[in-house]
């Protein structure tokens, strides 16, 4: 991904968050995967890998990206 891809994915995350459509850490993410208010789902790369594991299982379940 090149910096101009980049800055525009982060511009879109910023919108959606600003409206009220992101969920950020793990709580809010697992709550919103488990009343089907999730349709994607993104994980840092430094994330631990024992929430990484529970919020995987939730997707698979869920069958959401």
């Amino acid at each position: 991904m090149n910096i101009y891809s980049k800055k525009s994915a982060a511009g879109l995350l910023g919108l959606a968050r600003r409206a009220g459509m992101v969920e950020q850490g793990v709580s809010s993410t697992r709550k919103a995967l488990r009343q089907n208010r999730a349709n994607l789902v993104l994980i840092a790369e430094d994330g631990s890998k024992i929430q990484r594991e529970k919020i995987d299982n939730i997707l698979k379940h869920k069958n959401v990206p």
